[in-house]
């Protein structure tokens, strides 16, 4: 059950994890005060977001492993694994079109 559980909330912590850094990577890119901030902490944008994206995981992991579903099975670990792909997929996508599109004009 212990593996389960560590499995589950690791795919969990990594779809949180992704859309997190999706999201903060576009609003940065709209946003010169957001993207000023996020310097002001660490020194450069990319090192601050980098290391809340590793809270972000730590904490979402922390958070699934230690409040797990409460009917954790191997068929909901397959869901959540397979959630993670599609949620990379889109999020990899979105991104590419994103700095495409601010590439190009």
């Amino acid at each position: 059950m212990k593996r389960i559980t560590l499995l589950y909330a690791s795919a969990v912590a990594a779809i949180v994890t992704i859309v997190f850094a999706t999201a903060v990577t576009i609003l940065g890119e709209y946003s010169l005060d957001f993207k000023d901030w996020l310097k002001s902490i660490f020194g450069h944008h990319w090192t601050t977001k980098s290391i809340f994206t590793m809270i972000v995981y730590i904490g979402s992991f922390a958070l699934c492993y230690i409040y797990p579903h409460r009917s954790l099975s191997s068929r909901r670990v397959r869901g959540a694994l397979l959630f993670l792909l599609l949620i990379t997929v889109v999020s990899t996508i979105i991104l590419v079109m994103f700095f495409a599109k601010h590439y190009f004009g």
